[in-house]
């Protein structure tokens, strides 16, 4: 089911599978202040949807221009909200480029210890793969 779909953002939801997918735009063609509002939108639908598992689509976000502080700004209030839903996993599409995904994954990390939150999040390279995570049962 398609929940929104613009110049910045596309959402898609399953509701049988309870799978939330968001594909994020590229912040070089866009900027920071898109890329932390597409991540407001997304982190809005996955509360009012009441959504248990996310799949960020980033394959074509490239914060390699973006100051460190900006980023981890973004993305600590991004993951923040997060963890005020019932979120349960999280997995996120790989940029494939290695420096930026480990900041990546050292954020999310970081703020999901910080604030003691339960959330899963793993990355990965492609969507089917992604998506058989989250259908597995929990461990």
């Amino acid at each position: 089911m398609l929940i929104l779909q613009n110049w910045l953002i596309t959402i898609n939801y399953e509701p049988a599978e309870d799978i939330m997918l968001a594909k994020l735009p590229s912040v070089e063609e866009f900027g920071a202040n898109e890329l932390k509002h597409a991540l407001e939108i997304v982190s809005d639908n996955v509360l009012n949807y009441v959504v248990k598992n996310l799949i960020l689509d980033s394959t074509n976000v490239s914060v390699e221009k973006m100051e460190d502080r900006d980023y981890r700004a973004t993305i600590n209030d991004f993951l923040f909200k997060l963890t005020l839903t019932r979120l349960e996993r999280f997995a996120r599409l790989n940029s494939s480029i290695l420096n930026l995904e480990t900041r990546a994954i050292s954020a999310v990390n970081e703020i999901f210890q910080k604030v003691g939150s339960t959330i899963s999040f793993r990355v990965f390279a492609d969507l089917e793969s992604a998506v058989a995570w989250l259908k597995a049962p929990a461990q």
